[in-house]
């Protein structure tokens, strides 16, 4: 969705979405292989490792996009640029955006719900310490992104507006034989 929107406000949105979800996602995942991969083996999980079932919540909270984490600031991108096009397409999409949200968020708290209960009979197994390890640098580079988010943001709109210049994009990518395209019909 975010691509399709035209102009940099779109490249922004598909870039910082895509940074955020290169950094969130494989985080999430090195999380799993420490609770089997079974829901229900997650019952308890917080009482068995606090600083994983912590880990955990900080990467799903972002994913959902819950303010100052970067989650929601790419999703503000890509709703802000959604809605300045004032198409009904894009509001239908931002709708979509919406209900995938409520959806997630309905599933990462059934999650944090079990990691959080009281624990069962069936013992949870304690991450290894090089598993947090590795979810753990990603995340510290997701709390870092909060705190840099200005010039973060002023990198994103340099990118953007420089790949939203069709003549550039042209120019520079197109071989020697092809500069005789007349590049002054490109709007």
């Amino acid at each position: 969705i975010a691509f399709a929107i035209p102009g940099p406000a779109g490249i922004i949105a598909g870039i910082a979405l895509a940074f955020h979800h290169a950094l969130v996602k494989p985080a999430l995942f090195m999380l799993i292989p420490a609770w089997g991969g079974q829901l229900s083996r997650l019952i308890g999980a917080a009482q068995v490792s606090l600083p994983g079932a912590l880990l955990f919540l900080l990467l799903a909270l972002s994913l959902i996009g819950i303010p100052p984490l970067p989650g929601f600031w790419a999703k503000f991108l890509l709703v802000k640029g959604a809605l300045e096009i004032g198409n009904d397409w894009y509001y239908l999409a931002i709708g979509v955006v919406l209900i995938a949200t409520v959806i997630k968020t309905a599933y990462f708290l059934r999650i944090v719900r079990l990691m959080f209960q009281q624990q069962s009979k069936q013992v949870v197994e304690t991450p290894q310490t090089s598993e947090l390890t590795s979810a753990f640098t990603f995340v510290t580079i997701l709390l870092i992104s909060i705190l840099t988010i200005g010039p973060i943001g002023k990198s994103l709109t340099a990118v953007a507006e420089e790949a939203a210049d069709k003549k550039a994009y042209l120019t520079n990518t197109l071989p020697v034989w092809h500069k005789s395209f007349p590049l002054d019909s490109i709007q």
